[in-house]
């Protein structure tokens, strides 16, 4: 909202957090029943697991084929390799984002 005295936008910020996680909390599943049902914080405990078992290793540079890294006749390394070289260092990226992410997951239920 604009113009709002900044005390009014802090009540008006406040009231939308407190009705956001009111509808979060109305609309998580309840688990009832005996031991036999899981609660929602061990379904996503579990998948989270399942999830992290279920991601590959860091992939290796040098497990790549040989051609893959050559070197042109004026000693630059080819495009293919340049190319490779960027996107396996982007998806070991991402793989640690995800096992980290998942960690915390699990940390924070």
């Amino acid at each position: 909202m604009f113009g709002l005295h900044t005390n009014a936008n802090i009540a008006f910020e406040f009231k939308t957090v407190n009705y956001f996680i009111d509808t979060v909390l109305t609309m998580q599943p309840r688990a009832s029943g005996g031991k036999a049902v899981k609660t929602p914080e061990e379904i996503v405990t579990d998948i989270a697991i399942e999830f992290e078992k279920g991601l590959p290793k860091n992939l290796d540079i040098s497990k790549a084929h040989e051609l893959t890294f050559a070197k042109t006749e004026q000693g630059i390394e080819n495009s293919l390799g340049v190319f490779v070289k960027q996107e396996i260092a982007r998806f070991n990226k991402l793989l640690s984002v995800i096992r980290a992410s998942l960690v915390d997951l699990q940390k924070a239920i």
